[in-house]
């Protein structure tokens, strides 16, 4: 499985090494920029594995706004 975020694994591992895509189970996406490259790769038939969009999910957007302001404010 890969676990991407903005879809450069995704990109990368399908352009360069299209026989190990065999052995892919799914990708799990979570930025806006990488979904929108598997709707691409999807519509024009190079999707050749499931893939899931975690960035529109509940879970992702609670979870965000909960930890990652604060963790920002720490961080500056």
């Amino acid at each position: 499985m890969i676990l991407d975020d903005g879809g450069d694994a995704t990109h990368l591992l399908l352009k360069r090494y299209p026989a190990a895509s065999n052995l892919i189970k799914g990708i799990v996406e979570e930025s806006v920029t990488g979904v929108h490259r598997l709707y691409q790769l999807s519509k024009a038939g190079k999707l050749t594995v499931p893939a899931m969009n975690v960035n529109d999910s509940v879970t992702k957007t609670k979870f965000d706004n909960l930890y990652c302001p604060r963790e920002t404010i720490v961080d500056a």
